[in-house]
C-alpha cells in the first residue's frame, strides 16, 4: 500500500509499505511525523506507466495532464493533453463525477485534480486532489497560463 500525508506535497512523505520487506525505516519516518494526518491507499502497479489527471476548475475541465509521480520510478516531465483529446471515457467520468459533487454539496470545488490510472478494463478514479497548490501551479501549461489563473480569480471575487 501507499503511505502519505493528507495534503502530500507531491510525493513528500509518500511510502510504498510492503508486508513482504524490511520496512523499519518507513515506520521511523511515520513516527517522526505523527503530527501529520497520513492516509493509506493501495499500491497500483500500472501508476509507473503514468497517470491521467484534469485540472477542473469552476467546474470547467481545462486540460489533462499525463503524468509520471516519480515517487516509486523515474520522474519524467508531464506531457499535456487538451481535454477534447482525453479518452472519451474520462470525459465522461468527469462529468458523471460533477453531477455528483453538485449533488452531494450543491457546489463545484474552485479548483480540483482528478486523477485516473489506466487499467485493463478501462480507467479508475484515484483520487479527486483539492488541495495542494503545488499540483496546480507548478506545472500548467504555457497556452493555458493565463486563462487558467483568470479563472481562478474569477471564482474569488464572485
Amino acid at each position: 500500500m501507499v503511505i502519505k500525508p493528507r495534503i502530500s506535497e507531491s510525493g513528500y512523505l509518500t511510502f510504498k509499505y510492503d508486508k513482504t520487506k524490511d520496512n523499519k525505516a518507513i515506520i521511523a519516518s511515520l513516527q517522526q511525523n505523527k503530527q501529520l494526518n497520513f492516509i493509506a491507499q493501495p499500491y497500483r502497479p500500472d501508476i509507473l506507466t503514468g497517470e491521467f489527471s484534469v485540472v477542473i476548475i469552476n467546474g470547467i475541465p481545462l486540460y489533462g495532464i499525463k503524468r509520471f509521480p516519480g515517487i516509486f520510478s523515474e520522474k519524467l516531465d508531464p506531457v499535456y493533453i487538451r481535454f477534447i483529446s482525453l479518452p472519451g471515457v474520462i470525459k465522461k467520468e468527469v462529468d458523471i463525477l460533477k453531477v455528483f459533487l453538485l449533488k452531494k454539496f450543491r457546489v463545484f470545488p474552485n479548483i480540483c485534480r482528478v486523477d485516473f490510472l489506466r487499467l485493463n478494463a478501462g480507467y479508475e478514479i484515484l483520487e479527486v486532489e483539492l488541495i495542494d497548490p503545488d499540483l496546480f501551479f507548478r506545472y500548467i501549461p504555457y497556452g493555458m497560463r493565463d486563462k487558467a489563473i483568470s479563472m481562478i480569480y474569477k471564482s474569488f471575487i464572485i
